[in-house]
Order: C-alpha cells, then structure tokens, then sequence
C-alpha cells in the first residue's frame, strides 16, 4: 500500500477543512501530521507510522470527549434577576420579532421572570399594565393578529372549528374568535377544497380504493376542522369535473 507523505496529505485535508461539518476534525488530524513531521522519516516505518498517527489521533479525541463533559459539568453562572427596565426590554425584543397577542405577551413575560427571578429592591412586576401599554402603542394587536391567522388558516385548507381552537390558544378572546372566523357556506366550501387539493384528496387524488381508506380521506376533514357533510360530499366528486381547476386551482 503507498503511503502519502505528510504534506500531501495535509494539502488534501485542509481542501476537505472548507466544509464546516469536518472543520473540527480536519484540525484535529493536521495537528497530528504537525506533531510527525517533527520526526525525522528514517525513524518510522510506513506501518509504525500509521499506528502512530492512529494512536494520536485517539487520544486527541478522547481529549475532546473529556474537555466536553468538563464543560457541561461545570456550574452555569446565575442570570441577574429582572428588574423593571430589563423587563420592559425583553418584552420590546419579543414583540419586535414574534407578531404576537397580549395573552401570550403575558404569557412570555411570566415565564421569564420564573426562569430570571425578580430583583427584590424593583416594584412587583405589571404584565397587565405592560400589555395593555403595548395595545396602546400598537406593538400588539389583537385584531389585526386574529385577522393574519385567520387568513393564513383558511389559505391552507383548515375549517372554523380548527380556527377558532387555534385563535383560542394564541389567547385571542373567545367573542373575538367568532367575529374573525367566517361561518357562511361558500368561505367553508372554498377552505375544504383547498385542504382537498393540498392533501390530495377527493378529485385531486387517486380514488378511494376502499372503506378504509375513505374512512382515513374523512378523518382528516374532521381533523382539518371541516364539518362530515361537506367532507362526505368533497370525496363524492367526479375525477374529471371541469370546473374544478376554475373555481379551485
């Protein structure tokens, strides 16, 4: 077997060094061709030579194992407590990123302060009073937040039972959830169409080949939020209507 020498075979990894996943370990094993070139060649055979660079090349990784575990065992340093001024910045930093509701503003905001603690010496901390500041301002807004998701919801095939539990959860008031989610027929058979057609279901799929796979095709309706009647009746389609790519695609 041919044995490179040491400096092709740190050329050849230092290319392979580009990628990020093998960065670590391509400067792991140069350093080990570091440590053989100071040797002369005459004093290492091509086989002692592999068991050598092997040999290093183990220890080196066990080193590395060690030096992790040392890291993860080692006690974190305690965050500062919040106080009223690095409170009012996390909430600015959160609505600033994430389009968000005032519940789960609050929401947010309480779990921060159970993971940081509270300073002792700052006044109880207001999420309320902050939320509402925020509505004020306009950093939160529930309507225009209900109005996005409904939307985005119904874009994607999903009935006004999956909204509104999905509007609920985002903390959205429930007289709220009823305003914002259409209920007349022709917005609920446009949704299950198009849940038809992004699930491959009913004319834009192959057809049922039995019970049970019809009995999957109504399943998911009912898990999309769609009522079994229009579901039932979305399956019952003909394959070749023509209509459909004109008024669903």
């Amino acid at each position: 077997m041919e044995i490179q020498t040491p400096a092709t075979a740190r050329c050849i990894i230092e290319r392979f060094a580009q990628r990020f996943e093998i960065r670590k370990a391509a400067g792991q094993i140069i350093l080990c061709f570091s440590w053989i070139q100071i040797r002369r060649p005459s004093q290492f055979s091509a086989k002692g030579r592999l068991v050598d660079l092997f040999h290093h090349c183990r220890l080196w990784h066990n080193f590395d194992i060690m030096r992790g575990q040392q890291q993860a065992s080692r006690p974190k340093r305690p965050r500062p407590p919040l106080d009223a001024a690095t409170f009012r910045a996390i909430a600015l930093h959160y609505v600033g990123r994430y389009a968000t509701t005032s519940e789960r503003l609050k929401r947010y905001l309480v779990r921060k302060v159970r993971e940081h603690g509270w300073s002792e010496s700052a006044a109880p901390p207001d999420f309320d009073g902050l939320a509402e500041d925020f509505a004020r301002l306009g950093y939160v807004d529930d309507d225009a937040f209900a109005e996005s998701r409904v939307s985005s919801l119904l874009r994607r095939g999903y009935g006004a039972k999956r909204i509104s539990a999905a509007l609920r959860q985002a903390g959205i008031a429930a007289e709220k959830a009823e305003i914002a989610v259409p209920t007349d027929a022709e917005s609920a058979q446009i949704s299950a169409m198009a849940f038809a057609r992004r699930k491959r279901l009913g004319p834009f799929g192959p057809p049922l080949a039995d019970s049970k796979a019809r009995s999957r095709a109504l399943a998911a309706f009912l898990r999309a939020g769609h009522g079994y009647e229009i579901a039932r009746k979305i399956l019952a389609i003909e394959h070749d209507a023509a209509d459909l790519d004109d008024n669903y695609g």
